[in-house]
C-alpha cells in the first residue's frame, strides 16, 4: 500500500498549478489472484477556473491454469459538469505513462494502445486474456470499452483525432493484441496490433487499425 502527493506549477502562458493525491494497494488478496486498486483526488487551478476532481481504478488478474491469466479491470475519471463554475475534469499527474502488463513477460498500454488516452472524463471496461507458452514469451489478448463519464465534444490527450458529438457518451472499444519477447535480461521485443470500433459519439466514422513492433532497452 502506498499514499502520494504531487504538487506541479506549470509556467504556461495561462498559469496553471495542480495537486494530486492518491492511494493505491496492490496484492494477493485472493488466491491466485494478483489485484490492484487506486483511487485519486485533484484540485488546482488554471487562469481563475478552480479544478477538482476524482478517479478510481479498479482490478485483478487471476492465473486460472499454468501459464495463463484472465485480467478484468474498470477504472473511471470524472468528467466536468458544465452547471457548476468549478472545473471537475480529473487529470492525471503528468508524469504517468499508462504502462504496465497484466501477466505477460512485457508491459503494453492499459488503457489501450491504439487510443491511449488519459483518464481524463473517460470510463474504461477491461477485458483481458493472456498466455505465457514459455518464460520468456508471453500473448495478450485485450478488449477495451470506453465511454465519457460526462458527454462533451472534447477529448483529453487521446490519440483519437475526431471529435466525439457531445450527445452520446459511448465511444467505442478496441482490440489489442499483443506479443511480447524478453530476448534478454535488457532487450524487450513487442509485436502490437490494434483495432478501434467508433461508438455512437462518433458520427460516421470509419474504424482504426495500428500496427507496430518495439525494441526497449532496459537498465
Amino acid at each position: 500500500m502506498a499514499g502520494y502527493v504531487i504538487h506541479r506549477d506549470y509556467d504556461l502562458a495561462i498559469p496553471a498549478r495542480q495537486t494530486n493525491y492518491g492511494f493505491r494497494a496492490f496484492g494477493e488478496w485472493l488466491p491466485d489472484h494478483d489485484s490492484w486498486l487506486e483511487v485519486g483526488f485533484m484540485q488546482g487551478r488554471t487562469g481563475r477556473v478552480d479544478a477538482r476532481g476524482w478517479a478510481v481504478d479498479v482490478g485483478t488478474t487471476w492465473e486460472v491454469l499454468k501459464n495463463f491469466f484472465i485480467t478484468g479491470g474498470f477504472a473511471l475519471g470524472q468528467g466536468d459538469d458544465r452547471d457548476t463554475r468549478v472545473n471537475e475534469t480529473f487529470r492525471q499527474t503528468g508524469l504517468h505513462d499508462n504502462n504496465d502488463k497484466f501477466g505477460g513477460v512485457t508491459s503494453f498500454r492499459y488503457y489501450g494502445e491504439l487510443v491511449d488516452p488519459e483518464l481524463a472524463n473517460m470510463q474504461i471496461a477491461t477485458l483481458g486474456i493472456g498466455w505465457k507458452p514459455m518464460r520468456r514469451v508471453s500473448l495478450d489478448l485485450v478488449w477495451h470499452q470506453y465511454r465519457q463519464h460526462r458527454a462533451s465534444r472534447l477529448l483529453v490527450d487521446t490519440q483519437l483525432k475526431a471529435r466525439p458529438n457531445g450527445i452520446d457518451k459511448g465511444l467505442g472499444q478496441e482490440f489489442d493484441l499483443i506479443l511480447g519477447w524478453r530476448t534478454s535480461r535488457t532487450w524487450d521485443l513487442e509485436v502490437i496490433a490494434a483495432w478501434f470500433d467508433p461508438g455512437k459519439a462518433f458520427f460516421n466514422q470509419d474504424p482504426a487499425l495500428m500496427g507496430k513492433i518495439q525494441f526497449r532497452y532496459r537498465f
